[in-house]
């Protein structure tokens, strides 16, 4: 019974770990995909779609996340009006404080995984000393 007592719990656990974690994920892949090379919205989307890390995010969103990586100032914008353009474009680039962030959030988010990683490791000794008695 115990076990099933600590299952419950864990699954509890990771529901909130995951819903909290969502929103971080996705703002520290679409840092990381900027930071990496300057890109406009569309490509962004695209490349979070094939990520490693499965960060879905819809055409509908894209630009409002974007605006408000702008409006913390985690990103800059410029336009690409290049001749091969049809329309100018909006090109989103990391500056120096979406840097500082980025790797604030990648080191919260770590600590947040040592501690589930820690959790797990509980949960499992626990299943284990209770199976074998």
């Amino acid at each position: 019974m115990k076990h099933k007592h600590i299952a419950k719990a864990g699954k509890k656990i990771f529901k909130r770990f995951r819903r909290q974690l969502s929103p971080i994920l996705k703002e520290i892949v679409m840092l990381a995909l900027i930071g990496k090379k300057p890109t406009h919205g569309y490509k962004l989307m695209k490349e979070m779609t094939e990520a490693p890390i499965e960060t879905k995010i819809k055409a509908s969103s894209i630009y409002p996340e974007l605006s408000q990586l702008k409006d913390k100032g985690l990103v800059e914008v410029s336009i690409d009006a290049s001749d091969s353009l049809k329309r100018p474009r909006k090109v989103y680039s990391l500056t120096e404080i979406g840097k500082k962030q980025l790797l604030k959030d990648i080191e919260e988010l770590r600590e947040n995984l040592t501690s589930l990683d820690d959790y797990l490791e509980l949960l499992s000794k626990n299943l284990k000393d209770g199976s074998a008695g």
